[in-house]
């Protein structure tokens, strides 16, 4: 099973089948090697690296999502800023 953190806001999903959200791979990178990497910590239950250079646009009417837990809010801080550094 895929992991992902959705980082669209509540008006895409309300407006559309859509969310845009971003993998979280199930290997640990270094932070330095990858700038656009979020490692996660101790704090989750979900162990891996969230790569914000692969944000993607989902279908969730398509598909269905399992919902795990939320992230630390510095963490969804950090990926945020880095999504739009992806976008811009």
């Amino acid at each position: 099973m895929q992991s992902a953190v959705i980082v669209s806001n509540f008006i895409l999903s309300e407006t559309s089948p859509f969310i845009w959200v971003v993998p979280i791979s199930q290997s640990i990178v270094s932070k330095g090697d990858y700038p656009l990497h979020v490692q996660l910590d101790e704090r989750t239950k979900t162990n891996g690296t969230i790569c914000v250079e692969q944000l993607k646009l989902f279908n969730f009417d398509k598909n269905i999502l399992r919902f795990v837990e939320m992230i630390p809010t510095d963490l969804l801080d950090e990926v945020r800023k880095k999504v739009q550094l992806v976008v811009n």
